[in-house]
């Protein structure tokens, strides 16, 4: 998948996951979505959206 900086596409591909903004404003995060639509559990990092598909893919088992 090709995300480039598309945030939208990202949260509809991954509605089960938090996302947001990284540290000091530099790549993304990402949370398993609670009931609450918080973020709960393992936080994933990377510099891109498209990093962040592949480690979020891996976690869930589909890679």
């Amino acid at each position: 998948m090709d995300y480039d900086l598309n945030v939208g596409r990202f949260i509809q591909d991954h509605p089960s996951y938090v996302v947001r903004i990284g540290f000091d404003g530099f790549g993304y995060e990402a949370q398993h979505r609670d009931e609450w639509g918080h973020g709960v559990g393992e936080c994933y990092a990377a510099l891109t959206l498209d990093e962040l598909a592949a480690m979020l893919a891996k976690a869930d088992g589909d890679a």
